[in-house]
């Protein structure tokens, strides 16, 4: 599989590949064909290898049926994020940059949170702003991906601060 991506990769009639394994092996195809520009959509559950996830442009978690789940407490990943500072902070930046509700331009949230606040989203576990947002879907409301892409606040999600 990894060498049909490559060849396919050469040819340039494609720009994204999407890898759906929990093989840790896959991390090095995602970051060769990333480096030459690619989009890596990974796909799987949240035990896939963090190696791999983070060598994907994207990440998607596939949950597993309720039928198929041990009865008991929630998951890590299905437990709704607590507001931190940063999340404080990026909620702020929206409510300024926000026209009736709107929300802001994803693509100008870095800018905005690097001038105004010195935050570099590559410096965080998550490394872009898409999959942060996306990751605290209880506080975030995320379009999907584009130029004019928004990200509005949902203040429900921020009522226990």
């Amino acid at each position: 599989m990894a060498i049909d991506a490559t060849e396919i990769a050469c040819t340039g009639d494609c720009d994204a590949f999407d890898i759906a394994s929990p093989d840790r092996d896959f991390a090095h195809i995602a970051r060769c064909l990333r480096e030459r520009g690619h989009k890596i959509v990974g796909v799987g559950e949240a035990k896939a290898p963090e190696s791999f996830q983070r060598a994907c442009s994207e990440f998607v978690r596939l949950t597993v049926p309720a039928s198929k789940t041990p009865a008991g407490p929630l998951a890590q990943d299905a437990r709704p994020m607590r507001p931190g500072p940063l999340d404080v902070q990026v909620r702020d930046a929206i409510k300024q940059h926000s026209t009736g509700g709107g929300g802001m331009e994803v693509a100008l949230l870095s800018s905005f949170m690097f001038q105004t606040q010195n935050v570099r989203i590559s410096k965080q576990p998550e490394r872009t702003w898409r999959r942060y947002l996306s990751k605290r879907s209880n506080l975030f409301s995320l379009d999907p991906k584009g130029p004019d892409s928004m990200v509005r606040c949902l203040p429900v999600g921020f009522r226990s601060i």
